[in-house]
């Protein structure tokens, strides 16, 4: 059912429709629910998490039938990363309110590789 899925929300899709029905599939609460519990864990695929989130929150737009804006994705965004890098995380922020939603992802597109590349000359 699922070996064919390529994402976490594909899966998450798939499983929905055969399991919960037209009554959880496309409910904003029930997405937003996932979309919370979405966490990148160290050493993961940084790609794939991306996607799974950037779908999810597509999913969410479309289920509540607005817009997130890029205030709304910086939050999604740094709530999923790992809580050893809330002090970074406040160094890229700075003194903004927030962090723009491509400058944070960009932050994590340079920290992951650079840790991966460390991490590798230690062990």
């Amino acid at each position: 059912m699922v070996k064919d899925k390529t994402t976490a929300y594909e899966i998450f899709q798939t499983i929905c429709s055969k399991y919960e029905g037209a009554a959880i599939h496309g409910d904003p609460y029930y997405i937003q629910s996932y979309l919370m519990a979405l966490k990148y864990e160290e050493g993961a695929d940084l790609m794939s998490f991306i996607i799974d989130l950037e779908e999810s929150m597509k999913a969410a737009s479309e289920a509540t039938n607005s817009l997130l804006s890029d205030e709304q994705k910086s939050l999604y965004l740094c709530h999923s990363l790992p809580t050893v890098w809330k002090p970074e995380l406040a160094v890229w922020k700075g003194s903004q309110k927030f962090i723009p939603y491509e400058d944070l992802k960009r932050h994590i597109e340079t920290k992951v590789p650079n840790e991966q590349a460390r991490n590798r000359y230690v062990l």
